[in-house]
């Protein structure tokens, strides 16, 4: 081989090397990324051990600062105490009703909440992650690509709940961990908003990661943030705790 022809040879050799690493490095599937996401977490196996969660914290929300206790179980059970200035507000769902006792009610006596509200809190109330088992369950994952949020970079996934909601959640493209969820909600007359969930400040308890700051906006404005104080895993809760009360139904 001639001297004169190594180097189109080595120009051709390098820009296959070079668009082999780049394949390499766009290479990372949808289910690459959701694994890595879950292992972060402190694995599928693990979380799929716990039954119960107990968390406490503070929420502050328009000057105000909420005591806040909820109560979450496998399936999809959950309640939310939150209390101020001696008046107590509760939301729940049982798995069939999402329901509440709210102090501006007069009354106090438990409602039936329907409609959008309805459906997120549905939805928040899922025990794990949507991305666990998302195909047994039903949804779709889509990887929207690679993207930059406040300076890091993040895996973008469009994920299509089997009911048809979309909603867009952004990993760390480092640690594979949430940093928001977005969707978008729609109010009574048709029209829209866009509600993003914000975590930080992941701790690690007993072996599983669970975040300490959770920031609530609509639109891009910030609605609350929550300030998580102690998680508890596998706490005694019986069912009756989340069930509506026949009066309200």
């Amino acid at each position: 081989m001639h001297w004169r022809a190594r180097p189109a040879l080595i120009l051709t050799l390098t820009a296959t090397l070079v668009a082999s690493i780049a394949a390499l490095g766009q290479s990372q599937t949808v289910d690459d990324i959701v694994a890595k996401n879950l292992e972060s977490r402190g694995g599928v196996e693990k979380w799929k051990s716990i039954q119960s969660m107990k968390v406490t914290g503070t929420i502050e929300s328009g000057g105000r600062t909420i005591n806040l206790t909820a109560f979450s179980k496998r399936p999809n059970l959950s309640r939310q105490e939150m209390s101020f200035q001696g008046q107590q507000m509760v939301q729940a769902f049982d798995g069939t009703h999402v329901w509440v006792v709210s102090p501006g009610a007069g009354d106090n006596k438990p409602q039936e909440v329907k409609g959008a509200q309805a459906d997120l809190a549905r939805a928040q109330a899922e025990f794990d992650s949507v991305l666990f088992d998302y195909k047994e369950k039903g949804h779709k994952v889509e990887l929207v690509g690679r993207e930059t949020d406040e300076g890091h970079d993040v895996y973008h996934l469009r994920v299509t709940r089997k009911g048809g909601d979309v909603q867009h959640y952004y990993l760390d493209a480092d640690t594979g961990i949430e940093r928001k969820i977005t969707s978008t909600l729609k109010g009574p007359s048709g029209e829209t908003a866009t509600a993003t969930i914000e975590f930080g400040d992941f701790r690690d308890v007993n072996g599983l990661k669970a975040p300490f700051t959770i920031k609530n906006s609509l639109d891009g404005h910030l609605i609350s943030q929550v300030t998580v104080s102690n998680v508890e895993f596998n706490v005694p809760i019986d069912d009756s705790l989340f069930q509506m009360p026949a009066t309200a139904r």
